[in-house]
């Protein structure tokens, strides 16, 4: 943490603690029960107390938490001890640029990988680290890379299976009724279509039976010519695609 970093006469950085406190033979991260360290800055393994676990990668999440609260003047998490441990292992910190529109790109993006909740996500060396911000310094592409909308995803639902699992549920369900909707949607248009053709094809028969009516009782008694002419009529409208559709307004007036 920042108070553990001082200065000295020559501008160069040095570190206060060591974490002295914690013990290389897999002993616990615990004095009488408490964690060792201030929460804001633990990482995730060490806020689940898996000392096993505990290497360089938690040097680098902490160096991260310092390298977020320089950029943007705020811890990744705030709140009480408890809420702030849970943040640690559960939750990921805003974006700094969220914070702070002017922060560079790339800073944002190193700082970020230096938080990532697994280990073998952040920088596996301190060199890897300082190389990136020498990178940056100098104005040449730095070797991370922000993570995707699917990573992000991937990661959220592996550190919370149980949310993810009820939010897939909940998204299905929501796929299901509107799939069911547009289903009824679309049955109670194709029967009010059917109703409407059905009532125009009736309409039309209706108009035409007692035209049909006359002709077939004055059939016999009309000429040979008459005859011919009805019958090509009649085989030209039958030969029609458009027979089994409703007829338009104009073409049902003009017959």
């Amino acid at each position: 943490k920042p108070s553990n970093i001082m200065i000295d006469v020559t501008g160069k950085p040095v570190v206060m603690d060591f974490g002295l406190a914690k013990h290389l033979d897999e002993q616990s991260l615990s004095i009488d029960g408490k964690l060792l360290g201030t929460p804001a800055y633990m990482s995730p393994e060490q806020a689940k107390g898996e000392s096993r676990i505990v290497d360089t990668a938690s040097d680098i999440y902490s160096l991260g938490v310092v390298l977020y609260e320089l950029l943007t003047g705020e811890l990744p998490f705030r709140g009480t001890t408890q809420m702030v441990l849970g943040q640690v292992i559960h939750d990921d910190p805003p974006n700094p640029r969220k914070l702070r529109g002017d922060i560079p790109q790339d800073l944002e993006t190193i700082t970020m990988k230096c938080l990532a909740k697994e280990p073998h996500h952040r920088y596996l060396k301190v060199e890897e680290l300082i190389l990136d911000l020498t990178r940056w310094l100098d104005g040449s592409p730095i070797s991370a890379r922000p993570a995707g909308r699917v990573e992000r995803t991937w990661r959220w639902a592996k550190r919370k299976p149980k949310l993810a699992a009820l939010t897939l549920l909940v998204m299905l369900g929501l796929v299901l009724d509107s799939s069911l909707l547009a289903w009824a949607l679309h049955e109670r248009e194709g029967n009010e279509n059917g109703i409407r053709r059905e009532k125009a094809r009736q309409a039309e028969q209706d108009s035409v039976d007692p035209e049909l009516h006359e002709l077939m009782k004055a059939w016999p008694s009309l000429p040979s010519g008459i005859k011919e002419d009805i019958h090509r009529r009649a085989k030209q409208s039958l030969s029609r695609p458009s027979i089994a559709k409703p007829p338009s307004t104009k073409k049902s007036r003009t017959r």
